[in-house]
C-alpha cells in the first residue's frame, strides 16, 4: 500500500523552485477560496430558506410519517 503525503514547503523555498515569487498564485488560490465559500453559504441558506417555507406553508409534521 502507497500512503502519498504532501509537503508544504516555504515561500522562499517555493521562489527559488519556480524561479519567481508565487504571490500572483497565492493570490488566485485565496480569491477563488472566498469566492467558493461565498457562493455556498448564500447556496445554503437559500436553501434552508426554501425548506423553512415549505414546512411553515404546508404545516409539515416529521412525526406525521412515524407509525404508532
Amino acid at each position: 500500500m502507497t500512503i502519498s503525503k504532501i509537503e508544504i514547503i516555504g515561500k522562499d523555498e517555493m521562489k527559488l523552485a519556480l524561479g519567481r515569487s508565487p504571490d500572483l498564485a497565492d493570490t488566485l488560490y485565496m480569491r477563488a477560496f472566498f469566492d467558493l465559500k461565498r457562493e455556498y453559504q448564500a447556496y445554503t441558506e437559500t436553501k434552508a430558506q426554501t425548506i423553512h417555507s415549505y414546512i411553515e406553508e404546508h404545516d409539515f409534521d416529521p412525526f406525521d410519517i412515524l407509525p404508532g
